[in-house]
């Protein structure tokens, strides 16, 4: 006996269009499907994940979607990682919450040698 899989995993989950009469199911949004609107989609997903992040943390989290996309323009973007020289989002000063003022985009070396620097100065 071969296993079958329940759904077909290539085809996307919203395909262009509107939905047949009857179906259940959202509209799909055609802006979602050129290159930029998955871009535009990542952008916002991440800035969800990192604000939800902080509020799990107890932190303070006042940058707006549209100040997150001021932060990470096209450029920028497709340089994040989790590699050493990635670029990465990080906090001037560590007491306070993520604002505007209080973040600036770094490499992970620079990022990963502050928090070293910053836990050994707390032992």
């Amino acid at each position: 006996m071969t296993y079958q899989p329940k759904y077909n995993v290539v085809q996307a989950k919203y395909p262009p269009g509107k939905r047949p009469e009857g179906t259940q199911g959202v509209y799909a949004n055609p802006e979602f499907y050129t290159p930029q609107g998955r871009i535009d989609q990542d952008i916002k997903y991440a800035w969800m994940k990192h604000r939800s992040q902080a509020a799990y943390r107890g932190e303070d989290h006042t940058i707006t979607l549209e100040e997150w996309r001021s932060l990470w323009p096209n450029d920028t973007w497709f340089q994040r990682g989790r590699g050493v020289d990635s670029l990465c989002l990080s906090k001037l000063d560590i007491e306070s919450g993520w604002s505007i003022d209080n973040v600036e985009i770094c490499t992970r070396r620079i990022h990963l040698k502050r928090n070293k620097e910053f836990r050994d100065a707390n032992r």
